[in-house]
């Protein structure tokens, strides 16, 4: 099993999966590992895709 210490995770989101989706899947995570800093950043299909080509992000949803 792999144990995350501390550091950052930057995730990209449309908008509905942002508000609806995401939450729940967020709030589960902090609560395994509460010294990982969580960023979401919502916007359209292609400002995710383009963040994660270019490394802006983490995971992207869609």
């Amino acid at each position: 099993m792999v144990t995350l210490e501390r550091g950052t995770l930057t995730i990209h989101a449309s908008q509905t999966i942002a508000s609806y989706g995401l939450p729940r899947h967020l709030v589960a995570f902090h609560r395994a590992h509460r010294k990982i800093a969580i960023s979401v950043v919502a916007g359209n299909t292609a400002r995710v895709a383009e963040a994660v080509e270019t490394g802006a992000a983490d995971l992207g949803f869609v």
